[in-house]
């Protein structure tokens, strides 16, 4: 009988607000997820299920299913960005040789590079990001990779999702690396095994205090409303307070948990805490080595004068949230990048951690979180960096000077126009 409905098979009325769509549409986007893949977030995050509709093809008998191009209507609609319609060749050209220009260390491939872009919305075809750096930089092609003085590795295995979070420090740009008289800026991260997504990434004022890093774990469970089965680090004392709060807290909320079967922590060497210890590696590649050049101008240029209390106030009024922009930015691009098909691995590869990490059950494995009331944690502040009086008196200046974007190539620039007014201020010469 005739359809006089119009409708064929099932229909979801389910349709997310039009922002909330197109946000989630450029975010699949970013992580360049094939179509199958973004029908599945839809239906796991918006609960928007583009059901099947079924149409009879009279010319050749058989049927066709438009669910895809159902997406890719959505797709067009809100003008999704996708690699088979780049912006024009002379544009393109130029976004990479901005993306470049941005890329002080020198450090970033063919894939960086289009990652980079990706986050601006800007899906670029990796030929034209290749040429484009074989004609404008090719020393940087040749002296990148393979790496084959890495350490081998073996196969890691867990569970699931919050299984095992490892955690370790990054002293790359503390006070031993940069050489500033005693001025640093050191890392600490949180990353989940099972996905390889980041979930914790900050810069703090000494990453060998153990409640510093006690209260970064507490910022972290807090900020997740949830525990992880087991924490995984190396043997530093630094470690302590985190494993205590870990310990204390699995044994209140989770007390049918094994301890002996499951061990709420583990303590490795640092260089076999393989899932964290290889991600610096690619910090370093993408940010780290850009970062330290800026940071270190100060010194080589004569800017900052270690000596000077004033000088390193100012230095750590604005060096902290330089860096931490940069690592937010880090933790989006790694979420976001495709993890490097392996067969022969034990978890999940081929996708985006971000994926892996939202949807594991397309691997048959399962969130293993432990869930918190975060009324229950200590909101102590273990990361100030000034004194609350200077606190005031560089924002205020900061404001008279019309509140610039702080970001690490004007970092010194502001340093230079806040010093001389800070300094009649506070008596200093």
């Amino acid at each position: 009988m005739p359809n006089s409905s119009g409708k064929n098979q099932y229909q979801n009325d389910n349709i997310p607000n039009e922002d909330i769509l197109h946000a989630a549409l450029f975010q699949y986007a970013k992580e360049c997820l094939p179509l199958q893949q973004r029908l599945t977030r839809l239906k796991k995050e918006l609960n928007y299920d583009i059901k099947f509709v079924i149409h009879k093809l009279p010319s050749c008998h058989t049927y066709r299913n438009d669910r895809l191009t159902k997406l890719k209507q959505l797709n067009k609609a809100f003008d999704v960005p996708t690699v088979r319609n780049p912006p024009p060749a002379g544009v393109s050209t130029q976004l990479v040789l901005l993306a470049l220009a941005e890329d002080v260390g020198g450090r970033k491939g063919t894939g960086g590079i289009r990652d980079k872009l990706k986050e601006k919305g800007w899906m670029i075809p990796r030929q034209i990001v290749r040429q484009t750096l074989r004609m404008f930089a090719p020393e940087g092609l040749d002296h990148r990779f393979p790496g084959s003085a890495r350490i081998q590795r073996g196969r890691l295995t867990t569970l699931g999702p919050f299984h095992e979070i490892a955690g370790d420090g990054h002293a790359k740009l503390a006070a031993q690396a940069l050489q500033m008289g005693g001025v640093g800026l050191p890392i600490y991260g949180l990353k989940d095994k099972y996905s390889s997504a980041i979930q914790w990434l900050v810069v703090l004022p000494n990453e060998r205090l153990a409640a510093a890093i006690g209260h970064l774990y507490l910022d972290f469970v807090e900020g997740f409303k949830a525990l992880p089965l087991q924490l995984t680090v190396d043997g530093g004392s630094e470690t302590g307070e985190m494993l205590r709060f870990h310990k204390h807290l699995r044994a209140i909320k989770a007390p049918e948990v094994d301890k002996t079967e499951w061990p709420p922590y583990q303590k490795l060497l640092s260089i076999r805490n393989i899932a964290i210890e290889g991600l610096w590696h690619w910090f370093r590649e993408n940010e780290g080595y850009g970062l330290f050049e800026l940071i270190t101008y100060g010194k080589t240029q004569g800017i900052f004068d270690h000596t000077s209390s004033l000088h390193r106030a100012v230095f750590y009024w604005i060096w902290p949230v330089v860096l931490q922009a940069k690592l937010d930015e880090f933790v989006i691009y790694w979420n976001n990048h495709t993890i490097c098909s392996q067969p022969e691995k034990a978890m999940p590869s081929g996708m985006t951690p971000r994926h892996i990490y939202t949807c594991p059950e397309e691997w048959g494995a399962e969130s293993l979180t432990i869930p918190l009331q975060t009324d229950e944690q200590d909101e102590a502040d273990a990361f100030c960096w000034v004194d609350d009086d200077f606190d005031q008196a560089a924002q205020l200046l900061y404001q008279q000077l019309g509140s610039p974007p702080i970001t690490a190539l004007s970092a010194w620039d502001l340093f230079m126009a806040m010093l001389p007014v800070l300094q009649d201020m506070y008596g200093e010469e």
